[in-house]
């Protein structure tokens, strides 16, 4: 898996920070793409961590830090980060990728309406965090996850690569 790196954006902090955050999302769903469910479901590593639970947890990462707290929706429910880590064998892979990107799409929807790295979060629990704290956090959020899921895909099949 060869990805090509974002540009090196000086003037433009905020599309910068998209820029790779993009990179990130892109590298998620390169990485796990193809592993059989029982494989993603497998727990290789003393945590019980697996590749579906850790996709399945981005997309309610992306879901809580854009729609719920900069877009300020309250159909976000407050336990989205309960389930996503338990898995079965049976557990579908292909589906948790398509709410990994059903998810990062309705983000940039969110993204889009933002005005600027200074626009303050919109719900009520995070209104201290501006757009800015929100993109470094998800740019670090997925990036650290994508490094689980390196390890996990390697322990799987031994496919390595960005």
């Amino acid at each position: 898996m060869d990805r090509e790196y974002p540009k090196a954006i000086t003037q433009d902090p905020r599309a910068a920070l998209e820029e790779w955050l993009e990179f990130q999302r892109r590298g998620v769903v390169e990485k796990v793409s193809g592993l059989a469910d029982a494989a993603a479901a497998a727990a290789p590593v003393a945590s019980g961590t697996t590749v579906s639970g850790v996709v399945r947890h981005l997309a309610n990462v992306e879901t809580w830090w854009f729609q719920g707290a900069m877009g300020g929706s309250t159909e976000v429910p407050a336990k989205i980060f309960e389930d996503a880590w338990s898995v079965t064998a049976t557990t579908s892979l292909d589906e948790a990728i398509a709410a990994y990107l059903s998810a990062c799409d309705k983000s940039r929807d969110v993204q889009r309406g933002v005005s600027s790295l200074d626009q303050q979060a919109a719900h009520a629990a995070v209104m201290d965090l501006d757009y800015c704290w929100v993109l470094a956090h998800m740019v670090e959020e997925t990036a650290r996850h994508l490094g689980h899921l390196d390890v996990l895909r390697e322990l799987q099949d031994g496919a390595v690569g960005l």
